[in-house]
C-alpha cells in the first residue's frame, strides 16, 4: 500500500509539544465526561443562541451562523445546534460531532474550533446532544455501547438529524461525517456501526470499541452494512489506550478496536506505520472499496480532546483533515 508522505507532512504542523490533563468522571462502562464545565452563557463570539421551539422537526435556517434547535424524539425533548457557514454551497458536506459523557452540545463549539473550520472547508457543522444524566440537569450522556444498552433511543436520534439537515439544506449525502469524543466517540463508533449507511466517515478521540462484562465475552456493535473510513485516535497517557477496566467492565484495547474495524471492512492484516513528531499513524492496506482505516497513537496526550493550546495537538484540525475529500463509495 502507497502510503501519501504530503497527508502525514501535513499532520506534522498539528503536533505542539505542549501537554496537559484531562478529568475522567467515569464510573463503569462507557459514561466518561469531559471535564470542561457546563458551557452555560452566551456562544464564544458574543451573539446569543437563537432557539426554534420544539416540533415535529423544525425547519433548519439556511442563514450563516449558529442556531439550537429542539424536537421531540422516542418521546424525549433533543436539543441540536446547526452552524451554518458564511459561504454555503449547494451540495456541500455535513459533520456532526458529539461531546464527551457529562458534557453537553454547546461546548463542542465553544471549545474547540469547529465553526471557525467549518467556514475553512465549506462544511456545515452540527453539535450533538445527549440525554441528562440521573438528578444532574447539566449533564448529558450518551447510549454508545451496545452491552450497556439504556434503552434510549440516540441511533435514531443522530440519523433523524443527518438525514433531515442534509436534506432541508440540501447537503451531499455521500459526505456525511461524524465525530466524538470519550463517551461521545463509543457512540460514534456505535453510529458508524448501526448506520454506516449514513455515514462516508467517522473519527473519535478516546472511544471504547467492545466491552466485556463480568469476564465475559467481548461485544462489538453490529457489522456496518457498507464502507466507511474510519480514525481512531488516543493518547499514550489515556487509560483506553491500552483497555480501561472500570469496575467489572473491560474494554477494548486501541489495537483490538482498531483490528474490529479492519477485519469487518476487509482491510489487509498488516497495517503500515509511519511517525510525524508525537503521532504514530497504523493504516491498513486493502479496504473495502478504498476505505481509510487509520489508528493514531498521539504521545503525552491524557484522556482529552486535544487542542493546540491545551495539549499541543490541533485535534479538531485533525479530524476536519482526515474527512475532507472523502465520499461514500
Amino acid at each position: 500500500m502507497k502510503v501519501s508522505l504530503g497527508i502525514f507532512v501535513a499532520a506534522l504542523a498539528l503536533v505542539g509539544c505542549g501537554k496537559g490533563k484531562s478529568a475522567d468522571s467515569n464510573t463503569k462502562g462507557d459514561t466518561s465526561g469531559d471535564g470542561s464545565g457546563d458551557g452555560s452563557g452566551d456562544s464564544s463570539d458574543g451573539t446569543p443562541d437563537a432557539v426554534v421551539s420544539p416540533g415535529d422537526f423544525p425547519v433548519i435556517s439556511n442563514a450563516p451562523g449558529r442556531v439550537e434547535y429542539t424536537f421531540e424524539h422516542d418521546g424525549l425533548s433533543r436539543v441540536f445546534l446547526v452552524y451554518v457557514p458564511d459561504s454555503l454551497a449547494p451540495s456541500a458536506p455535513l459533520m456532526m460531532a458529539l461531546h464527551g459523557g457529562g458534557g453537553k452540545a454547546k461546548q463542542t463549539f465553544d471549545q474547540h474550533p469547529v465553526e471557525e473550520l467549518a467556514e475553512k472547508f465549506g462544511v456545515v457543522a452540527v453539535a450533538a446532544q445527549g440525554t441528562p444524566k440521573d438528578g444532574e440537569e447539566n449533564s448529558f450522556d450518551w447510549n454508545g455501547q451496545v452491552s450497556l444498552d439504556s434503552g434510549v433511543d440516540d441511533v435514531g436520534y443522530l440519523a433523524r438529524i443527518l438525514e433531515e439537515v442534509t436534506a432541508q439544506l440540501g447537503l451531499d449525502p455521500k459526505r456525511r461525517y461524524l465525530a466524538g469524543f470519550s463517551g461521545g466517540a463509543s457512540m460514534t463508533i456505535r453510529m458508524g456501526a448501526e448506520r454506516s449507511d449514513l455515514l462516508t466517515a467517522i473519527a473519535t478521540f478516546a472511544g471504547k470499541v467492545g466491552l466485556s462484562e463480568a469476564g465475559g465475552p467481548i461485544v462489538y456493535p453490529p457489522v456496518p452494512t457498507t464502507p466507511l473510513s474510519v480514525q481512531l485516535l488516543y493518547g499514550t497517557d489515556d487509560p483506553n489506550l491500552e483497555g480501561e477496566l472500570k469496575g467489572d467492565v473491560q474494554a477494548t484495547s486501541a489495537r483490538a478496536g482498531i483490528e474490529w474495524w479492519a477485519s469487518q471492512l476487509g482491510c489487509g492484516a498488516a497495517p503500515a506505520n509511519i511517525s510525524v513528531g508525537t503521532l504514530s499513524f497504523d493504516t491498513y492496506p486493502d479496504c473495502d472499496q478504498g476505505v481509510a482505516v487509520r489508528l493514531v497513537v498521539a504521545e503525552g496526550i491524557p484522556h482529552a480532546w486535544p487542542e493546540e493550546d491545551t495539549h499541543g495537538l490541533a485535534g479538531t484540525k485533525l479530524l476536519f483533515e482526515f474527512f475532507d475529500g472523502k465520499t461514500k463509495p
